[in-house]
């Protein structure tokens, strides 16, 4: 696997996203299901999910940044942290509406 900057790119790389906290599965879920389905995703698959966190590879080929993209994921409210093929995604407190 190759790790890729998260940064605009039409050739696909990998980039390693990871989103926190998750306290139930159908959140998690949907989280998935809406960044498999963003523009320029080719796959996205879950790598590690530990005390709340996941970690997922995704497989990534368009001009705009991802972080861009998932600053606009639709039904999420995120903060978005981009920086050297990593991002780290703050997921609101499930109490606010999540499931």
């Amino acid at each position: 696997m190759v790790w890729a900057e998260a940064s605009e790119t039409e050739e696909p790389a990998v980039v390693l996203v990871v989103a926190a906290p998750f306290r139930r599965a159908a959140p998690l879920r949907r989280f998935v299901a809406a960044v498999r389905s963003l523009p320029g995703v080719q796959t996205a698959e879950m790598v590690d999910l530990r005390h709340g966190a996941l970690s997922l590879a995704v497989t990534y080929a368009d001009a705009a940044p991802l972080g861009s993209r998932l600053r606009r994921l639709p039904g999420f409210a995120l903060e978005i942290e981009d920086q050297d093929g990593r991002i780290s995604v703050a997921l609101p407190d499930e109490s606010d509406g999540w499931d």
